[in-house]
């Protein structure tokens, strides 16, 4: 099992390192899409003090990410200033700084932990993503295929 972002599961995909990946689409119209997901500001409080700063620090992963890619595009999109202050490929880091009030982070609305706050004001709306689930093979072997069938059948459902 391998823990990464889509851009590089899909490399480990294409050289067959992988049998399968459960990956995230921005193209939403997808007939593959099997679980749709918000992309939320995340912060320690739902209306953190770093909110009124001129120059907004983010907390987002790597660059090539759809998460990174949104939050960036929104925040140009609506003028609001930022910095990417901190970066983190690891869930785990980018809630600890999202815990230390240093900075506002992206995480999907299911991944949000108990102790932090979905910011709903003072920030532009962020889009929604897909997820599929992709084979290292064209045809792919009878595990692989129960796998993502039952992939398929529990993760909408979570």
């Amino acid at each position: 099992m391998v823990c990464a972002p889509t851009t590089e599961l899909r490399p480990m995909l294409r050289r067959r390192q992988i049998d399968l990946g459960i990956v995230s689409l921005s193209e939403l119209a997808s007939p593959e899409i099997i679980r749709r997901e918000d992309f939320v500001w995340v912060a320690n409080s739902s209306r953190p003090a770093i909110l009124d700063r001129h120059i907004l620090p983010l907390a987002l992963s790597a660059p090539v990410t759809l998460d990174y890619r949104a939050a960036c595009d929104v925040m140009e999109a609506s003028k609001r200033r930022y910095r990417v202050a901190f970066a983190s490929n690891s869930l785990a880091g980018l809630t600890a700084i999202a815990r230390s009030g240093h900075a506002v982070s992206v995480f999907t609305r299911t991944a949000v932990p108990p102790d932090l706050f979905v910011i709903t004001d003072g920030l532009p709306a962020l889009p929604t993503i897909g997820l599929s689930v992709e084979f290292g093979e064209s045809r792919p072997s009878v595990i692989a295929k129960a796998l993502a069938e039952h992939i398929r059948s529990t993760l909408p459902s979570l």
